[in-house]
């Protein structure tokens, strides 16, 4: 099942300016996002709705300062002699997560893309 392209251009049209480097390593973890929601349904027909998915989980990131959802989860970090704590997240989950399949279900609501198999 091919998927359709989504282009810096389509970001800058529906959400505004982005930085190419920013977009290009957003779009991974967007299309990622995206695909787990969806599943096996075939997309033909939805090619829009799956396209403005993953431009909406693109924003999500870009909100989050293109952390890609990368240590969300932490509670801790320790690099070298440098060690942050944090207050974690929920078990299971990340807020980053929460918020961009929120976005991306919003996009999906409606067309029958959504997957219906085991809840996420």
């Amino acid at each position: 099942m091919e998927r359709p392209s989504v282009t810096l251009e389509d970001y800058r049209d529906a959400h505004g300016e982005i930085g190419e480097g920013d977009f290009k390593a957003a779009l991974p973890a967007a299309l990622g996002v995206v695909a787990d929601l969806v599943g096996l349904n075939d997309i033909a027909g939805e090619e829009d709705a799956w396209r403005r998915a993953v431009l909406a989980v693109v924003a999500v990131d870009a909100a989050y300062g293109f952390s890609h959802g990368v240590g969300e989860g932490m509670a801790s970090v320790t690099l070298g002699k440098f060690s942050a704590s944090g207050g974690g997240s929920a078990p299971g989950g990340s807020q980053w997560l929460s918020d961009a399949r929120a976005a991306a279900r919003r996009e999906l609501a409606g067309t029958g893309l959504l997957y219906a198999g085991v809840p996420l």
